[in-house]
């Protein structure tokens, strides 16, 4: 029995309370199909938000410690990497965890320490496009962060993460947080958005600064990533330009293995190309049935700011 299953990328906070759409369900070329779950439109706020600032100091990460969700992949020691912290330190701050049997949805304390710096972790990530970040502040106070990565090299990259700070006006540091993309893989000539959530309270006006922490080569391996293309059949934007329903299909290469997890994330951007709203699918069948060869997808993304002018979409495909 396939087990569908999806993992939205929730950048509605808890407190909003818009409308919610009607789901409609896709169909499978091949079993099955993604199972929607919606969340209400993040509510838009009229406040100004101005992020022209020059931050006096190189930025570095609050001494707070943080929380990373354990995906199917994981290792502490890529975890480790990801956040620019030693192995050691992570051990120790998670002393009952297992390392040989870390559990997709756990949780693990990442001890970012208050003489840690914002400079990328060593070794030297992969050279990508990161723009500057924005921000959009959410009904309970909080702010939904994006900093856009563009995969500039001819090969694929994966593992993520960026540093984004905010600053009050009188260039303090307010906050600090690890952004991270809805997918773990950046094809070469692709962009992805990498976001962070930022709880109240929060300074009445604050300033964002953001730098690429990781980026890692991906080497070739069949058991890792199989080769797979999102195509948008159909893209309906609404009226105020708030919500977008894109409807495509995810095919795999010829000749390869059956695909049984596919993650798909649509992109909805305004008109100057800023990432305004991320959703996330996830589908997979156990190892012990067939997979998908294709599948189709129906999913809506919502705005944070802007109205949608376009949405674009990625996909991860394991076997």
């Amino acid at each position: 029995m396939i087990f569908p299953m999806l993992v939205c990328l929730i950048l509605s906070a808890g407190a909003c309370g818009g409308p919610v759409a009607t789901p409609s369900i896709p169909t499978a070329t091949q079993r099955g199909g993604l199972t929607p779950y919606w969340t209400p439109a993040p509510s838009r706020t009229s406040t100004p938000f101005s992020r022209q600032i020059t931050p006096p100091v190189t930025p570095a990460p609050t001494p707070t410690p943080f929380l990373h969700t354990i995906t199917a992949d994981d290792t502490l020691l890529a975890i480790a990497y990801r956040y620019g912290i030693s192995l050691d330190s992570l051990v120790a701050a998670n002393p009952g965890v297992d390392a040989h049997l870390l559990l997709p949805g756990n949780t693990l304390i990442i001890p970012i320490s208050a003489d840690a710096t914002a400079s990328p972790a060593s070794p030297t990530p992969i050279t990508a496009s990161a723009d500057a970040p924005y921000c959009y502040p959410v009904a309970d106070g909080g702010l939904w962060c994006f900093l856009l990565v563009t995969n500039n090299q001819p090969f694929d990259l994966e593992n993520l993460s960026a540093w984004i700070g905010l600053y009050s006006i009188d260039g303090d540091a307010a906050a600090s947080q690890v952004a991270i993309p809805p997918l773990n893989l950046l094809p070469s000539g692709q962009t992805i958005p990498l976001t962070a959530y930022f709880a109240p309270p929060l300074p009445e006006q604050v300033f964002p600064q953001g730098e690429l922490l990781t980026a890692l080569a991906v080497i070739p391996d069949p058991t890792r990533y199989l080769t797979a293309t999102a195509a948008i059949e159909q893209t309906d934007i609404s009226a105020d330009g708030l919500q977008a329903t894109v409807q495509g299909v995810v095919t795999m290469a010829e000749n390869s293995p059956a695909a049984h997890l596919i993650w798909v994330a649509a992109v909805g951007y305004d008109a100057d190309g800023r990432a305004v709203g991320v959703r996330k699918w996830e589908a997979s069948v156990p190892d012990s049935e067939g997979g998908w060869q294709s599948l189709a997808f129906n999913m809506t993304v919502f705005s944070l700011g802007p109205r949608i002018a376009r949405v674009e979409v990625l996909v991860e495909a394991r076997p």
